[in-house]
């Protein structure tokens, strides 16, 4: 069974990807609860809209990274 399982983890990346951002996601939309919004003296609300734009900035960064490494490989 656990060959099995080895197996499809090592022939599947998609899987590889996904087991490692589940943490970091985890942990960054559990901040809250950690009391980040109340660091910053925000509300709930205000405070998942100001992430959702890192997120945002953080994907786009992410996006021309890619590109300037395809364009120079």
């Amino acid at each position: 069974m656990m060959k099995l399982f080895e197996d499809v983890m090592t022939d599947h990346a998609l899987l590889d990807m996904i087991a490692s951002i589940q943490y970091p996601f985890y942990v960054v939309f559990r901040t809250p609860l950690f009391g980040l919004n109340y660091l910053f003296a925000i509300r709930y609300a205000t405070f998942s809209l100001v992430m959702s734009a890192v997120y945002v900035f953080a994907f786009i960064f992410i996006l021309r990274l890619q590109k300037v490494n395809t364009q120079n490989g």
